[in-house]
């Protein structure tokens, strides 16, 4: 099956805003729900728990304090991918 390249651009836009729109809700039900660094508070699952960190680096606060690199990084990649 072939996709026309609008249908195709439209389907990759719809995703990518349901995607942000799910992270946002996410993040803001953490910040409202959870406690900074207390596992004690967060919902049980068995086998985690849930608990409200901040990384402001990247994967495993990797190049911490150098939020405004994975910014450029990031705006570079989108710009390439669109």
């Amino acid at each position: 099956m072939h996709l026309s390249r609008k249908l195709s651009l439209a389907i990759f836009t719809a995703l990518a805003v349901v995607g942000v729109i799910v992270d946002r809700v996410v993040k803001n039900w953490a910040a409202s729900s959870l406690v900074l660094n207390d596992a004690t508070g967060g919902p049980d699952f068995g086998l985690f728990k849930m608990m409200l960190v901040h990384n402001e680096g990247a994967a495993f606060s990797m190049g911490e304090g150098h939020t405004a690199v994975f910014i450029g990084l990031a705006v570079v990649i989108v710009g390439a991918i669109v």
